[in-house]
């Protein structure tokens, strides 16, 4: 592995665990309906992309998209702040309502770094059922040698992360059909998708 490649996993490996420490603190309040983000390492194609979602009770979002391709040394960042169509929302707010969320176990961030992986993909969801806040997700991974380094080997961590994503799959096919359906982007700032002022 080059040097250029160690040093951007290391930038990725460190912006999704800073996403995950947010993510953990984030206020699912009466204004805050759902936090999705999906984050992708494809080593093979020196590719790096993360996209993080908040969305308001009132249809209105905070979307960021970074994407890096190697050899470029930076990322280059897209913010859209907009609001979803009647449809969307209740498309979404039925999705979220299915009774099988319930019974998904919390979801297991990784243990950063991982070594020898050709592609890594990362799904949270975070949302609120009965003002109990709720964090669900899976890994999904492709690997060149064997490693130990990380829980990616604990059986029971990976039923987890398989059941999570069969039953999650609905909210990720909504998430990429947002992401597709508005390609423009406005004048918002980052704020890694945390709570933001209303």
């Amino acid at each position: 592995m080059n040097k250029s490649l160690k040093m951007i996993l290391l930038i990725v490996f460190s912006y999704l665990a800073h996403q995950s420490s947010a993510q953990s603190t984030i206020d699912i309040n009466s204004q805050t309906l759902a936090r999705i983000i999906e984050g992708t390492i494809d080593n093979a194609h020196g590719v790096t992309s993360t996209d993080c979602m908040l969305i308001f009770q009132d249809g209105n979002y905070h979307l960021e998209h970074r994407f890096q391709q190697l050899p470029n040394q930076t990322a280059t960042l897209r913010v859209l702040d907009a609001t979803l169509s009647t449809m969307q929302l209740e498309q979404l707010r039925e999705l979220l309502g299915e009774e099988n969320l319930n019974n998904l176990p919390p979801y297991i961030q990784p243990k950063y770094p991982i070594n020898d992986l050709l592609k890594l993909t990362n799904f949270s969801l975070e949302f609120s059922r009965k003002a109990i806040p709720l964090r669900v997700g899976y890994l999904l991974w492709s690997k060149k040698t064997h490693s130990s380094t990380s829980n990616l080997e604990n059986k029971d961590v990976q039923k987890g992360w398989e059941q999570s994503k069969t039953t999650l799959q609905p909210v990720v096919d909504w998430f990429h059909k947002i992401k597709q359906s508005n390609t423009t982007q406005s004048n918002g700032k980052s704020n890694l998708c945390g709570t933001a002022d209303r």
